[in-house]
């Protein structure tokens, strides 16, 4: 529902901007059935973007109606839209750009619409009715910025500065617009992207002509017919400035960032189709129809990869086989069945999903360590993954080995090791004494009074016991130094 309302408000927002009903209509029919936005419609984790787009929306159309009023229902309309903008913005921070696509549509609809008004008195109206807009986002960027830092979401600054940004971003805007035109491979991560594969691999060579002359299409707005591609571009490229990662992000490129821009390009290929109609009807009507069923198409077959996980990432792989965000993914879909299928008793495929699960997982960890990936991986939380893999796999030992692993790494980088430490303790109580080495029992002291401090004094006590046949004076000088242990022990 959210979904079609975005849809149908980016339809009004482009007949109140142009006043042409028709090319509404199919730039808002492009609009609805772009694949492209498959991750905003069927990711749940997405409805921000819907959410934030149709508030986006909303928020243009009643500044535009507002514009064409004077006095209190002027002021009355700018600040409903200005309430509705920072909603929009709150709904998603890369709605921050809204101040300047308000300004963008405040210089563009007069001459969209041949009003015939002085620029200048346009520019200087513009800039004035953006500034509430602006005040709003500065805010709410600032916000984004210290959330995303805090959270691990916002990286630092690259090496090289801002001449680093545009270097990166280059490959990523071309292969934004190529998505835009061609939207015929997408994927849920682009990890390696313009990394491990040459360009031309990601990016079609008839989407880098598409580029081209879409991001020259402003040089078209001096002349009168261009004004709607210069319009377009222009909103392009504004929609995607918050993510073309000026402040760098752990993901640089994802087909939700489309959400918004991707409405410039729907506005020409309508315009091109309608410049088709006018020469022919049946033509113009041809080429829609046929736009539209392919489109259709490539967006219910994308948003059915979204069914399982295991389907996402699989059809990940297929695009991009050394994606190591893409090989952790389908392993924490097969752990999950593999625990599903252990709760419901089923052993035998448990071990089996959970063993292909480890593989995965170990793929994930080779192409993390490799040079030249653009984000450095969740380690520990594809080390986790792997150990409850092995576990259920039948491999107790792989799994304690890779416990042990995952809380020395965590040590080396200041982590907290409780909950780790707990999940080994019970590991290793799985066991045999026997099975646990030397090495293992000033850990396996830790565990304890990791178990004693958290108030699990059973565990506590079967994990010491497995100290004390091991090192009997280990386990007396840990019980010596630590009152809590002693409690855990003496408690009923």
């Amino acid at each position: 529902a959210l979904y079609a309302l975005a849809c149908a408000l980016a339809c009004v927002f482009v007949g109140e901007l142009t006043g042409n009903a028709l090319l509404a209509l199919l730039a808002g029919a492009f609009f609805a059935v772009h694949p492209a936005h498959a991750e905003s419609a069927a990711w749940i984790s997405s409805r921000k973007d819907v959410l934030s787009g149709a508030l986006g929306f909303l928020s243009l159309i009643v500044h535009v109606r507002a514009t064409r009023n004077d006095g209190a229902a002027h002021a009355l309309g700018v600040a409903l839209a200005c309430l509705l903008g920072a909603l929009a913005m709150l709904s998603k921070s890369t709605l921050v750009c809204l101040p300047l696509l308000v300004f963008l549509v405040e210089l563009a609809a007069p001459a969209l619409r041949d009003e015939g008004r002085d620029p200048r008195e346009v520019a200087r109206g513009a800039a004035l009715r953006s500034l509430p807009y602006f005040l709003v986002a500065a805010l709410v960027a600032w916000n984004a910025i210290e959330v995303g830092r805090r959270t691990g979401i916002a990286q630092p600054p690259p090496a090289g500065g801002l001449a680093t940004v545009i270097a990166t971003d280059l490959p990523i805007l071309v292969r934004y617009i190529a998505a835009s035109f061609a939207p015929h491979d997408l994927r849920a991560s682009y990890s390696t992207f313009g990394l491990r594969q040459p360009l031309d691999a990601d990016v079609p060579r008839a989407g880098l002509v598409l580029s081209f002359t879409f991001l020259l299409a402003a040089r078209a707005g001096l002349a009168r017919r261009g004004r709607l591609l210069a319009f377009a571009a222009a909103w392009f490229l504004i929609g995607l400035l918050p993510v073309l990662n000026f402040v760098p992000f752990v993901q640089l490129l994802a087909d939700r960032y489309l959400f918004l821009p991707v409405l410039g390009p729907c506005v020409v290929v309508a315009w091109a189709v309608l410049r088709v109609s006018s020469r022919s009807k049946a033509l113009g009507l041809g080429v829609a129809a046929a736009l539209l069923l392919v489109l259709s198409v490539l967006s219910c077959e994308r948003g059915l990869d979204f069914a399982t996980s295991e389907r996402l990432f699989r059809k990940n792989l297929q695009l991009e086989p050394a994606s190591p965000v893409a090989h952790h993914q389908l392993g924490r879909a097969l752990l999950a069945q593999a625990i599903d299928a252990r709760t419901r008793g089923a052993s035998g495929l448990a071990a089996n999903l959970a063993r292909a699960a480890a593989l995965e997982e170990e793929t994930a960890l080779k192409l993390f360590a490799a040079p030249g990936v653009v984000w450095a991986g969740p380690e520990l939380e594809v080390r986790r993954s792997l150990a409850l893999d092995l576990e259920i796999g039948e491999r107790p030992l792989a799994a304690i080995a890779c416990s042990r692993d995952t809380i020395a790494l965590e040590r080396a980088r200041g982590a907290s090791v409780h909950d780790d430490s707990i999940r080994l303790g019970e590991l290793c109580l799985r066991l045999r004494p026997g099975a646990v080495e030397e090495r293992d029992l000033p850990l396996l002291v830790a565990i304890a009074r990791a178990f004693a401090h958290v108030r699990q004094e059973g565990l506590a006590r079967e994990t010491l016991a497995i100290v004390e046949r091991a090192d009997p004076a280990r386990a007396a000088r840990a019980l010596e130094s630590d009152p809590e242990l002693e409690r855990a022990l003496r408690a009923p």
